[in-house]
């Protein structure tokens, strides 16, 4: 607007600063006078939209709009009805999510760069997870969980989802059925969903050495690649302490299968055992050691004659 200078006589340009409400054009989205900029769904569907709007909500869409003059955006990657909900959300200030949508307005959000639709997600998923009891939960709503922690780490490079779930799972004293069902077929697995299948058994990892003992019996093959990729990774030591038995007839197991593995594999399951061994030998002599000197001073102070 302009304003008169006393000084000059002149009339001076001062830019306003505007603040734009939360809702402050969902009534317009499907007036056509007002939208500028053609979405581009599946099946060639067309979707209208305002780049002001857009641009306000997302830089992403701003740079598209501003630097490379763009009138249309491809959508295809996402479902219509998802899109117009996310659409929406951006003229309204608010979107509704549900499981059924949550990985597209997910990704949606990190795609355009709209952090409060990123965080809103956050907060469902979060939400779920507050609301899941782990112990009476059923798989489905733990596994779903998973499912999205993983696609938001895999796909979106976003692993905050996952580390809340494995901290929420590892709090967890009694995690063992869902694990024992999560890892049946662990065979068909990502490194990504081993590693989460290890570090929530971190406490308990003889737990997961006796599904690993399980399906090496069951493989026609000698080590599956997964296989080997959880022996390479899992804390020996701890399982070892934790059950001394399944420990013993994993390596059993093991070189039973001696007459169909390389040599390398063959030094490579045995520099395993005798390390193991090693170390827990000599944490069992640390605390025979101590409970032997605690011992001989209760003796010492017990013969000492009282004054």
């Amino acid at each position: 607007y302009f304003i008169q200078s006393n000084l000059s006589n002149q009339k001076m340009f001062i830019p306003m600063e505007i603040t734009v409400p939360a809702d402050f054009g969902v009534e317009n989205l499907d007036y056509e006078i007002h939208n500028n900029i053609t979405l581009k769904l599946e099946e060639r569907e067309e979707f209208k939209a305002n780049s002001m709007i857009l641009s306000y909500n997302s830089s992403v869409f701003k740079r598209l709009f501003l630097e490379h003059h763009q009138s249309a955006v491809e959508m295809d990657d996402f479902s219509p009805d998802v899109v117009r909900l996310f659409i929406r959300g951006l003229y309204g200030g608010k979107v509704s999510i549900d499981k059924e949508c949550f990985r597209e307005i997910n990704k949606l959000g990190k795609v355009f760069e709209v952090q409060w639709v990123t965080d809103r997600c956050t907060s469902f998923w979060e939400g779920e997870l507050n609301n899941t009891g782990i112990c009476s939960a059923t798989y489905d709503s733990i596994y779903w969980l998973f499912e999205e922690a993983h696609y938001a780490k895999s796909a979106l490079k976003n692993d905050a989802l996952m580390c809340r779930l494995i901290d929420r799972l590892k709090k967890e004293p009694n995690n063992d059925s869902f694990i024992e069902k999560f890892a049946q077929d662990y065979s068909q697995m990502d490194n990504c969903t081993l590693g989460f299948l290890l570090d929530v058994t971190w406490q308990k990892p003889q737990h997961l050495l006796r599904i690993i003992k399980m399906t090496i019996e069951k493989e026609s093959y000698v080590i599956s690649k997964n296989s080997r990729f959880l022996l390479e990774n899992i804390d020996f030591l701890k399982c070892l302490q934790g059950d001394e038995i399944i420990f013993e007839e994993t390596f059993d197991i093991l070189m039973e299968k001696m007459v169909d593995i390389s040599v390398e594999d063959l030094k490579w399951i045995g520099s395993i055992y005798r390390s193991t061994m090693k170390q827990y030998r000599h944490i069992k002599s640390e605390k025979n050691d101590v409970t032997l000197n605690a011992n001989e001073n209760r003796c010492a102070i017990s013969s000492t004659p009282k004054p």
